[in-house]
This record gives C-alpha cells, sequence and structure tokens, in this order.
C-alpha cells in the first residue's frame, strides 16, 4: 500500500528533500560547496579550512580571468592585424607579453598555449613591417 497518497509528500515520501543537510549542533554550519566540504553528517569545517577553500576558489577564478583576459586582447591584436593597423596589433601583442612577465612575478601564470599564440602573431606583424 503507497503510504505518501494525500501526505502532500509527493513520490518517494520524503517532505523536504530540497532544503540543505545540516550537521548537528547548535547554530547549523559547515561550509559545502557542493564537493563534500562538509565530510560525513555531522562534522565541520575549520576557520582555517574554510579560509584555505574561499583562497583556493578565488585563485582558480582569477586564474580563469586572466585566461579571458588574455584570449580577449589576442582577439583585439587579431582584429587589428585584419584592419591592417599594424601599430595597434603590437600594442596589444605587447601587452599581452607585458602581462605575462608581471604574472609570472606573482602565483599567476599565463598559458603556455596563449603566450605561444602572442609571439607568433606578433613576430607575424613585424615579420610584415620589417
Amino acid at each position: 500500500r503507497n503510504m505518501t497518497r494525500g501526505t502532500g509528500r509527493g513520490r518517494g515520501g520524503r517532505r523536504g528533500s530540497k532544503r540543505k543537510r545540516r550537521g548537528s549542533g547548535a547554530g547549523g554550519g559547515g561550509m559545502d560547496d557542493g564537493d563534500g566540504a562538509t565530510g560525513t553528517a555531522g562534522q565541520f569545517m575549520s576557520m582555517d579550512d574554510v579560509l584555505d577553500k574561499l583562497i583556493q576558489k578565488s585563485k582558480v577564478e582569477v586564474e580563469e580571468q586572466l585566461r579571458v583576459y588574455t584570449a580577449n586582447t589576442n582577439g583585439l591584436g587579431g582584429i587589428a592585424l585584419l584592419q591592417d593597423k599594424l601599430k595597434d596589433a603590437i600594442e596589444h601583442y605587447r601587452h599581452v607579453l607585458e602581462t605575462a612577465a608581471t604574472e609570472d612575478r606573482s602565483c599567476f601564470r599565463v598559458d603556455a598555449l596563449q603566450r605561444i599564440h602572442t609571439l607568433e602573431n606578433l613576430h607575424e606583424v613585424l615579420h610584415e613591417i620589417l
């Protein structure tokens, strides 16, 4: 016999399955970013662990934005090249290389493939000018 009939619980008979699971203890808490960061039920991350997790997440976001910025700047250089604005193209490609040199001194790096792309296009433009 179906025990969920008329209870409003829907299929499976579980109510509130969309709510986040809370650990035991006053105040709830813990940080769960979808990758099991809270561990097993009832265990919570220490503040140092939370801080490390947030720093790591921020580093990944910065690296991704650096990739996007580099790709966009290379794209502007390509557009300038197609419009025969060679000086503008050189400026864009050099800017990417300057950014890459600056980022080398920090913990972030421009991808090797993007550097190769930039160097190849800069070489092509400089070869065309000379």
